[in-house]
């Protein structure tokens, strides 16, 4: 989903200790990449290797997102924003 680039792109890195909490705004989608090591992604783990995602729809409401390191460190992108197109349907 190509973002428009005038929205956020975020990028943390951070350790197995650390918890993030990344609040965003409302009405946008959310997706993010980790770009080194394994980062749980809400409760889901995310290698750097993998094919797939976490894609958060656009809520009314804002929303959190959780980040943690497994098992040493990690880096992840966050992107949120509309996207250039249109899903077809």
């Amino acid at each position: 989903m190509p973002l428009r680039p005038s929205y956020g792109i975020r990028s943390s890195a951070f350790n197995k200790v650390s918890f993030l909490y990344e609040d965003f705004s409302t009405g946008l989608p959310i997706c993010s990449r980790t770009i080194y090591g394994t980062a749980r992604v809400d409760s889901e783990d995310f290698g750097h290797n993998e094919l797939k995602l976490p894609v958060f729809p656009a809520l009314d409401t804002p929303q959190a997102i959780t980040l943690q390191a497994l098992p040493r460190s990690a880096k992840v992108m966050l992107f949120a924003g509309p996207p250039l197109h249109a899903p077809s349907t």
